[in-house]
């Protein structure tokens, strides 16, 4: 079928798993001759494109891509600038695309890595202070990430305290709450947050894990296996069921 997308797609794969870029990039052309704007063929071309350092070419393809209004689109051809060192370009981008998407979880975290490359921490906390009115835990998180990057350790413990208080079942706020305290160098309050994790939630295999590394740091080595074992003998359950 000429105008069916995926058997495009899959020879130009077969092509690039042989490291014929060019035919893999007349496979793309010969889809987008049928089928204009197909985005996954504009993004998998510029990819190419920019691995054989053709640029322009990229840059054009990329931005034909964005006509399409997709998400993914602003995401990749970011990405591409990023790699190039462009940063601004990059953000530009972004901001865009959130234009359009003002709450794409995608979009959001690659403006904010952007903006901790560029050490502009305070945007990221403006971001956050927004997202955080639609998205409580996410903004949350966001804003608990930016203040352990700025070592502000104890901002960060209230803002990851706030998210296991909002969500008290969720393990994940007990596990960034452990992280936060990690990176702080607090190891008592390291091992009390992933206790409370499992004490609020249940022995979730990702705490169990956690607990596993915790003890394994302070060379408990026996209570560590303890929490490796149950991890697995968990994820022989889920298999078995």
């Amino acid at each position: 079928d000429e105008m069916n997308p995926a058997s495009y797609m899959m020879l130009a794969s077969m092509d690039l798993s042989e490291k014929d870029t060019e035919g893999a990039l007349a496979e793309y052309n010969a889809l987008l001759a049928r089928r204009a704007g197909y985005v996954r063929a504009l993004l998998a071309k510029a990819v190419v494109l920019d691995t054989l350092g053709k640029s322009e070419e990229a840059d054009a393809t990329y931005k034909e891509a964005i006509k399409s209004g997709n998400p993914a689109a602003y995401m990749a051809y970011s990405g591409s600038l990023r790699k190039a060192g462009d940063d601004q370009g990059a953000l530009a981008v972004v901001n865009e695309g959130l234009g359009h998407f003002a709450y794409n979880t995608r979009l959001i975290q690659q403006k904010a890595d952007i903006l901790y490359t560029l050490k502009r921490y305070d945007e990221v906390l403006d971001m956050s202070n927004q997202i955080e009115k639609v998205n409580r835990e996410a903004g949350l998180g966001l804003r608990t990430r930016t203040y352990v990057l700025m070592k502000e350790y104890d901002k960060a413990v209230t803002a990851a305290r706030q998210m296991c208080d909002f969500n008290p079942k969720n393990p994940g706020g007990y596990l960034i709450l452990a992280d936060v305290n990690m990176s702080a160098g607090r190891t008592d309050d390291w091992g009390k947050a992933l206790e409370e994790g499992v004490a609020k939630c249940g022995p979730t295999p990702a705490l169990l894990l956690q607990l596993g590394r915790y003890y394994s740091s302070l060379g408990d080595y026996p209570k560590a296996l303890t929490y490796f074992d149950s991890v697995i003998r968990s994820d022989e359950k889920s298999f078995q069921a």
